[in-house]
């Protein structure tokens, strides 16, 4: 994370991580790394949804249950400063993008993790996403939901060590692929609504 643009800090994750590990919030709350992939497609998608829509998805079926209003502004907010640094990031230097994802006790990237919040995103227009899947960067968003379905992933190989190889290498190129998904997106809302 470039310290220069201190949009999500290091402490603003543990807080945020603290509360969605609570119990505030039910078993189906998103985690950090779900909740980051699930904000980077929400950025990165054919349409602007706004947060009035998406930040109820973070908190699962029950809801999110805040102390009060200073809790709830507090924690939004640490949603809405990532979300933030994303568009920045990827507006401003895609070089700099990186995804919250988290590392198993092997050091082997939990990049699934990540994934599912990025799918989930996918999921909330679904019809608009199609073009791409018929585009020359339909494969960016393959390997994403690729990396998001473990089953998806072993029929490429039954060897599991096989398997980890390819997931991480998928979740290595993240930063990479997600540029590509903004700017085929970027492109057709901005320049060329016909681009392939």
């Amino acid at each position: 994370m470039d310290k220069a643009d201190p949009f999500f800090t290091d402490d603003d994750f543990d807080l945020l991580e603290d509360f969605l590990l609570s119990d505030k919030v039910g078993d189906d709350a998103m985690t950090v790394s779900v909740l980051d992939g699930f904000l980077t497609g929400i950025v990165v998608g054919p349409e602007t949804i706004m947060p009035s829509e998406w930040m109820p998805v973070i908190w699962g079926e029950r809801g999110a249950s805040f102390s009060g209003p200073d809790e709830a502004e507090e924690i939004c907010g640490l949603v809405i400063a990532r979300y933030n640094q994303i568009i920045f990031e990827l507006a401003e230097k895609p070089e700099s993008f990186e995804p919250i994802i988290m590392s198993d006790h092997t050091g082997d990237l939990l990049g699934e993790i990540w994934a599912e919040g990025f799918v989930t995103a996918i999921e909330m227009r679904p019809e608009a996403w199609k073009s791409i899947f018929e585009s020359d960067h339909g494969a960016a968003v393959s390997l994403i939901m690729a990396l998001a379905s473990p089953d998806t992933l072993s029929e490429c190989s039954h060897d599991p060590d096989e398997v980890s190889v390819m997931a991480n290498a998928i979740a290595e190129e993240l930063p990479i692929t997600v540029s590509a998904i903004d700017a085929y997106w970027k492109q057709r809302r901005g320049f060329d609504a016909d681009v392939q």
